[in-house]
């Protein structure tokens, strides 16, 4: 089963303000205003790649080629490899003969199980049987919300990464992709290891 996600909507506000992240850098003036802001965004980016975890509530689109498979729980669940996911606004599927997009009922087709820490489950109601898809790489497509409402329900070890990520790609800009920052540095991974969700690796 092959899956892909793609974020639709980006969060409203980043955890850390850039005059938080000023205040934390040491830094004067207001010279570097723009680059310490873009520098917030791409370091909280790149920690939620790593950890597969939201830190701002932001909108996502998952989509998979077919269906679960397999006996018992493993063909009945779709799992989101998200945290912490507030929503899933809609589970569609594109059918065998060819016809538009379909949308599922939530309590008729599926229930959801939302989980604060690990992946999130879209469970395949009891006497609902998954519906023969078009062949297509978009042929489910699962739309969901995660990450908190404020910067206020960020857990704390995530905005410490953040202000140690940020401090590191801040005084080294100039030669390290930060991109690959927390996979280069033991200490980052140490970190964030214990909030990576179901195991997910970018």
């Amino acid at each position: 089963m092959r899956t892909s996600y793609t974020r639709t909507a980006a969060p409203a506000s980043e955890p850390l303000t850039t005059a938080e992240a000023k205040a934390y850098l040491r830094v004067d003036g207001s010279d570097d205003d723009t680059s310490i802001g873009a520098f917030v965004s791409a370091c909280r980016e790149a920690i939620e790649e790593f950890t597969g975890r939201a830190f701002i509530s932001q909108t996502w689109r998952m989509t998979l080629d077919t269906w679960p498979s397999g006996c018992g729980a493993e063909g009945r669940l779709i799992a989101i490899e998200r945290a912490p996911v507030t929503a899933v606004s809609s589970v569609k599927y594109y059918p065998a003969d060819g016809g538009a997009q379909v949308t599922l009922t939530a309590g008729t087709h599926y229930r959801v199980h939302l989980r604060e820490n690990g992946p999130t489950l879209i469970e395949r109601i009891d006497d609902y049987d998954w519906p023969d898809l078009a062949e297509r790489l978009d042929a489910v497509e699962v739309v969901f919300v995660a990450g908190a409402d404020s910067a206020a329900a960020v857990p704390p070890v995530l905005v410490h990464a953040l202000k140690l990520l940020l401090t590191e790609f801040y005084e080294i800009r100039s030669t390290t992709n930060i991109g690959n920052i927390v996979n280069e540095l033991p200490r980052f991974r140490n970190l964030l290891e214990s909030k990576r969700v179901g195991g997910w690796v970018a």
